[in-house]
């Protein structure tokens, strides 16, 4: 209910000035009927006027015209002045008239339409909120007498539970004393009665005071019989077998006697217990029960309260919108100047709006624009870079090889699919030991991604060189990814001269070859082929590439990773 009542007011917040309007231009609409209703009447009544005047100035041989001509002489009266401000009036009404056609009064007809709907809707809304009111009445009306009829009976049903445990107690307390006065009359008269009386206090449920009377009673029997004990010894001594055998007899009747009445009055307390305990949980129950029903009817109670306050804050709500609706509909009307000039701004400010968003989208697009020129230079400048890395790379190496290597190698691809099975022919045929040259090896460079090939043939003893070439079908990059990497003369990854033996090496040990072509852009002829083998271990080269330090084969100065020129210059110019 709150959220209807909050869009209703948003809504008729929201319609305030149309109504405002609406209502406004219905009263100047009914004006101008209304003046325009009593001007025609005027005006029929003044041409039957002007008519009848035609008519006798016909009838006197004189012109009928109205209008006055230069001939004409003016006199003026008060028919004249009439005239002319019913004229003027009639010219400013007819004015108005086309003034109200020009206007889109379609617009404000729909506009009435629609508000006029929206009222309905809103008055329906309104009689659906009241209906709903009512109802929430009628509910709380109906909870209401449930409440009190479910109180009343259990009022009743109180009242009737009290009267019949009075009852019942009235009986207990009367029987009690008859009980008493019962066993002080027949106390000497035998046991039957006593049997009688312990039936009787099973069936009605004797309380402890009884029971306490029969404990005296049975106390007092016990001593009788004590006595009797006695006197029967006594008898004993004193009397002859005859007195004695019937006394003994009389004296066993009253210890079974006693032992019985003992049995019945433990019975009996048992019995009392039970019906205590009995009564105990029903007096309970019957407290939890009745405290039960008075806290539901005190939530009833609130929920009653709490209902009755919604209900009133609704009609408070509803007299409020009705307040408004009154006001709203008595405001004064609203200038149509102003909602003209309203309506100028609005459109002034959505064409600089309009502008400002155009001359944006302008801007973004020419941004855009620039910037994809500037990758694209980007790239162009980065090409060339390259373009130049690899001609000063070309430069280097055509001027560091001498003339004679370049005329009697051969230049060869490798493909990775056939050389390794050349391979293990010449080492089954040879039965060559693997020399491996780790001097070349780079340092701290991941050769994980260098596939586990078998050795192959490479480097001369004296006279080698190298050259620097694009990229072969197979062959690592280095980290600088550079486009560039080595490719032998002789066939890949090897040198084959004329008058040499070749020399076998793994593809790790190229790491230096490949790492110092890229990195530095020099490999220096002659270098590579005075280097005898390393000294070095394994371990110890993994050692050290894991530190990322190379170095030298001679005399085992370590170089960083870096400094890879020197390594070469120290390598030249090193004796051990």
């Amino acid at each position: 209910m709150t959220v209807i009542v909050k869009e209703l007011q948003q809504q008729l917040a929201q319609y305030k000035v149309r109504c405002a309007g609406v209502d406004t231009l219905a009263v100047v609409l009914k004006e101008a009927k209304q003046e325009s209703v009593t001007l025609a009447r005027q005006k029929k009544a003044l041409e039957t006027a002007i008519a009848n005047l035609q008519n006798r100035l016909s009838t006197n041989n004189l012109s009928a015209s109205v209008n006055i001509e230069e001939t004409d002489l003016y006199v003026p009266g008060t028919s004249k002045q009439t005239l002319d401000n019913l004229a003027r009036e009639n010219a400013r009404l007819r004015s108005l008239l086309k003034n109200t056609e020009h206007q889109p009064g379609k617009k404000s007809s729909e506009e009435m339409q629609e508000l006029k709907t929206l009222v309905e809707d809103l008055e329906s809304d309104k009689n659906q909120l009241q209906a709903q009111l009512q109802e929430v009445e009628s509910i709380k009306l109906v909870m209401v007498k449930q409440y009190e009829e479910t109180i009343a009976s259990l009022k009743k049903d109180m009242a009737e539970e009290r009267e019949k445990m009075m009852i019942e107690i009235d009986k207990y307390k009367f029987e009690r004393n008859d009980m008493l006065k019962n066993l002080d009359k027949d106390s000497s008269k035998g046991y039957n009665y006593r049997d009688k009386k312990s039936v009787e206090c099973q069936t009605s449920g004797m309380q402890l005071d009884s029971v306490d009377n029969i404990k005296t009673s049975l106390k007092l029997l016990a001593e009788q019989c004590k006595q009797l004990d006695e006197d029967l010894d006594n008898l004993d001594l004193s009397g002859g077998q005859q007195t004695a055998a019937s006394s003994t007899e009389e004296a066993v009747k009253a210890k079974d006697e006693a032992y019985h009445l003992k049995a019945k009055l433990e019975e009996i307390t048992l019995m009392n217990q039970r019906w205590q305990v009995h009564s105990d949980a029903k007096e309970r129950q019957h407290i939890a029960n009745v405290s039960e029903l008075k806290n539901e009817i005190e939530v009833w109670k609130q929920e009653a309260e709490m209902n009755r306050a919604e209900n009133m804050r609704y009609v408070q709500i509803v007299e409020e919108l009705q307040r408004t609706l009154y006001q709203m509909r008595q405001k004064p009307q609203i200038d149509p100047s102003m909602v003209e000039i309203l309506k100028q701004q609005i459109q002034v400010c959505t064409e600089d709006f309009n502008n400002e968003r155009k001359d944006h989208e302008i801007v973004l697009r020419k941004k855009k624009e620039l910037q994809a020129e500037v990758e694209d230079l980007k790239l162009q400048n980065e090409g060339l870079k390259q373009e130049l890395e690899t001609l000063k790379l070309r430069r280097t190496s055509s001027s560091s090889q001498p003339s004679e290597s370049r005329h009697m190698m051969e230049r060869r691809s490798w493909h990775p699919g056939q050389f390794p099975t050349q391979l293990q022919q010449q080492q089954q045929q040879q039965q060559l030991p693997q020399q491996q040259y780790s001097h070349i090896q780079a340092r701290g460079e991941d050769t994980d991604d260098i596939p586990n090939l078998p050795p192959v043939p490479f480097l001369p003893k004296t006279g080698a060189t190298l050259q620097t070439n694009p990229p072969l079908s197979y062959g690592r990059r280095a980290k600088s990814d550079s486009p560039f990497s080595f490719e032998c003369e002789a066939g890949p990854f090897g040198l084959h001269l004329p008058g040499d033996t070749p020399q076998f090496m793994s593809h790790s040990q190229l790491d230096l070859v490949d790492g110092q072509s890229k990195n530095s852009q020099n490999v220096r002829p002659g270098a590579l082929g005075s280097m005898p083998p390393l000294k070095r271990r394994s371990s110890d080269i993994d050692m050290l590439k894991n530190k990322g330090v190379m170095a030298c084969p001679k005399c085992s100065k370590e170089f960083p990773e870096d400094q890879t020129d020197i390594l070469l210059s120290h390598i030249d110019v090193c004796k051990d």
